[in-house]
């Protein structure tokens, strides 16, 4: 298992270079259009979403405040997204990972 993330965004880059990152690691962790997300509630921790229109991630990771776990509905891909002291940085483990190397 590696301890370096998949992706890292700045604090520093612009809203639109943000929202670009945050579809591009949803679309690389193939976590698909389906997804169950961890909610944060104790007696309702997951709940299912459906994509829906192009903003849905946007939306979904400002509901969350950039603290999101995402599983696929066939529970073969992950995405764990989370602040650090100055970026925001994304794990995730698909079944056909397509990570750049």
């Amino acid at each position: 298992m590696d301890s370096d993330p998949d992706s890292v965004v700045s604090f520093d880059v612009d809203d639109a270079t943000k929202f670009e990152w945050r579809r591009e690691v949803v679309r690389k962790s193939m976590v698909g259009e389906k997804f169950l997300f961890l909610t944060g509630m104790e007696h309702f921790p997951w709940a299912q979403c459906r994509v829906v229109s192009i903003g849905w991630i946007d939306e979904l990771f400002d509901l969350l405040a950039d603290d999101v776990v995402i599983m696929s509905s066939d529970l073969g891909s992950l995405l764990r997204v989370f602040d650090l002291e100055y970026a925001t940085v994304a794990f995730w483990n698909a079944e056909s990972d397509l990570r750049d190397t």
